[in-house]
């Protein structure tokens, strides 16, 4: 997942959102991004768009973690009000086993 996020662009020290419950593959996120070399900012799953775009407004944040569709939708719904997401693609988001495929093509397996 690391190689993965680093494929896509992720550069050190850059801040990456998480908006999750508690389940495995959050800790997954947050290993392979301090791996990468990002910061990890976890949000509430119960945070209001208005809340979540807040936050990722003020830490930049490049990425975003969402652990259901419901957590996609928010971030989707105020992504115009954040410049760091703005250069990415929302129409199609990718899951974590996209992202781990991408790291493992980086490594040839």
């Amino acid at each position: 997942m690391a190689l993965g996020l680093l494929d896509m662009g992720l550069a050190h020290g850059e801040h990456v959102a998480v908006i999750a419950r508690n389940r495995p593959a959050l800790y997954w996120a947050f290993v392979a991004m301090q791996s990468a070399g990002g910061i990890s900012v976890p949000l509430y799953q119960d945070a209001a768009g208005a809340e979540i775009a807040c936050a990722l407004d003020q830490c930049g944040a490049v990425f975003a973690f969402c652990g259901d569709q419901e957590q996609v939708g928010k971030v989707q719904d105020v992504q115009d009000r954040l410049p760091g997401l703005r250069k990415y693609d929302h129409a199609t988001p990718i899951s974590c086993a996209e992202v781990q495929a991408q790291g493992r093509a980086q490594t040839g397996d």
